[in-house]
């Protein structure tokens, strides 16, 4: 799960500068990249400075977060390098179509949260 999402950030980052005409490259991460640190507030704002912590991702073997971050760290090394214009969002959900034939975790969760029987999901 780690490599295929840093590989697929870094595939996505050499395309945009073998193009050479992209301004700017707008990522969609999660907020599994940012929010997973026992010692950050839940009510706390997130900012550019706020990274999930790696070791506590391992230890509790969160694979998706621990991905996410080194996924989105990379993106942003590389755009430093090549001077590229990244803008990152981190939503705690995205919601669509489904691509795959199998129900997700956050699409399974979702008539829960609307029909009040779950307000909190604790796995941000």
């Amino acid at each position: 799960m780690i490599e295929p999402a840093v590989n697929g950030t870094r595939n996505v980052i050499n395309a945009v500068e073998e193009v050479g005409s992209i301004r700017r490259v707008v990522m969609t991460s999660s907020i599994g990249s940012v929010y997973m640190d026992p010692c950050r507030s839940i009510d706390g704002e997130a900012d550019e400075t706020c990274w999930s912590d790696l070791e506590f991702c391992n230890n509790t073997k969160n694979w998706y977060c621990y991905a996410k971050t080194v996924a989105e760290q990379a993106a942003w090394e590389l755009a430093k390098e090549r001077k590229l214009d990244l803008v990152v969002i981190n939503p705690p959900l995205v919601l669509g179509p489904l691509l795959q034939t199998v129900v997700n975790a956050s699409t399974l969760h979702t008539p829960k949260y609307l029909d009040g029987s779950m307000q909190t999901y604790t796995n941000a």
